[in-house]
């Protein structure tokens, strides 16, 4: 199988994408074909090493990362009911437990079967960040009469709080980072929406709730952000704690506390485990609500692709790795949206600049091709079958352009397509290759089309 491994610490450029040894289940375990798999804000400090932001020691290297996966049992181990192969399910692997791979193990007893109109990357949301807000969400169990304000409202977590919140019949104030953010959450239902690197934030909180006080505050932002929403409370207002993006803890004095009656909580670690149900609870909660459509998860996926990712590619805290091909999944780094910087399901044109007029229409569509490459290539079709070469439509075996084989299409594209560079470097090492055509060269390079 394949798997993203660290060899060593330093960030997404160090995530390595390699074939690594089969899992095979022991006793009382079985295996997953893994569909989708996880990716968590410690995801990012693993691969720096940065071990004070861990609730962990840093692992021996190399170690394959992953938290949560989703996918189809496809193996038992002895001693495990016959009822499991082929079921959909999600499952939390535990802390730094191999889930960037095409295969992981687990014990039944630790596997959510998943519903048909539930998506494997919405279960993997649900399993990690699902859990995590419903156990923050019952350390103040607002109810209709409060006001609650959710900071960093866009993420994972915040999406989850606002919706939460809101199901039971509180009045919402969503503080998020940026115009779109804000637009989001507002999208969410929040009463509320504000943008918090605004320096008058606070004042248009006030202003949106004509008068009311804040009853409980979410916090996962610290520094000045998490100081105003402090602030906000009203008297006997809660203020919990879970986390500080900012870097930097809200700041606050038992004096502060003391004046106002208020209560401060730090709602993770231990206080997780000691919730009715445990971990267990929450997840099935979670999952719950995901089915039935009261928690939407604000899941982003990355291109369906098998190639390491770069440095510049890295996805939003707790989003999910898709499966790119039949057998595993695909890859990203962290944090920050995905772009994919090839079109979806064909080549990519080597320059932004258009073919002759009316030459678009002939342009053939491409085809994907279903091996495994470095990077989303395709076939393009054939209109007639070349004397030697491959037939129309299809993905020549001789090299990633088709040139040696004599592919072109009859109807020229109006564009220069390239493939793959890996095939290139490495030709036969991936499998048959996509059969990309380009136009034939007509007349001088300033005449051509590119």
């Amino acid at each position: 199988m394949h798997a993203i491994r660290i060899h060593a610490f330093g960030g997404p450029g160090q995530l390595r994408y390699e074939e690594v040894p089969d899992p095979e289940p022991g006793p009382g375990q079985v295996r997953i074909s893994v569909r989708a798999a996880g990716v968590h804000l410690l995801d990012t400090a693993l691969q720096r090493g940065a071990g004070d932001e861990l609730p962990f020691a840093l692992p021996e290297l190399p170690v394959t990362p992953g938290r949560e996966v989703a996918g189809v049992v496809d193996r038992l181990g002895a001693g495990v009911g016959e009822e499991w192969p082929g079921r959909r399910v999600v499952t939390h692997l535990g802390l730094v437990n191999a889930g960037y791979a095409e295969l992981a193990v687990r014990e039944p007893e630790a596997l959510f079967p998943l519903p048909d109109s539930l998506s494997y990357e919405a279960a993997i949301a649900m399993v990690g960040s699902g859990r995590m807000a419903l156990g923050v969400l019952d350390v103040a169990a607002p109810g209709p009469d409060d006001v609650v304000l959710v900071t960093a409202a866009a993420g994972g977590v915040g999406t989850l709080l606002v919706q939460a919140a809101k199901n039971v019949g509180a009045t919402v104030v969503a503080a998020a980072g940026g115009p779109d953010k804000v637009a989001r959450v507002r999208a969410l239902g929040a009463d509320v929406a504000v943008d918090y690197t605004l320096p008058d934030w606070a004042d248009r909180v006030r202003a949106g709730l004509g008068g009311r006080a804040v009853s409980v505050a979410f916090d996962s932002v610290g520094g000045a952000a998490g100081r105003a929403a402090l602030e906000l409370l009203g008297p006997g207002g809660q203020f919990v704690v879970y986390g500080w993006s900012s870097g930097t803890p809200t700041e606050f004095a038992s004096k502060d506390l003391h004046d106002k009656l208020l209560t401060a909580t730090y709602a993770l670690g231990p206080r997780l485990l000691r919730v009715p149900g445990g971990l267990r609870g929450l997840q099935e909660r979670a999952l719950a609500g995901a089915a039935d459509g009261t928690l939407v998860p604000a899941v982003t996926t990355s291109p369906t692709t098998s190639r390491p990712p770069s440095a510049t590619e890295r996805p939003t805290p707790y989003g999910s790795w898709p499966s790119g091909t039949p057998s595993g999944p695909g890859t990203r780094a962290h944090p920050g949206p995905v772009r994919s910087r090839h079109a979806a399901g064909g080549c990519r044109p080597r320059r932004g600049r258009p073919g002759p007029p009316g030459r678009a229409a002939e342009r053939p569509t491409p085809t994907p091709c279903t091996r495994r490459t470095r990077r989303p290539c395709g076939c393009t079709p054939t209109t007639a079958a070349p004397s030697s070469g491959p037939a129309p439509g299809s993905c020549s075996a001789s090299g990633c352009a088709g040139r040696a084989a004599g592919a072109r299409p009859a109807a020229r594209c109006g564009r220069r397509w390239t493939c793959s560079n890996r095939w290139r470097r490495h030709p036969g090492r991936n499998g048959p290759a996509p059969n990309c055509a380009r136009p034939a060269r007509a007349g001088p390079r300033s005449a051509r089309t590119t």
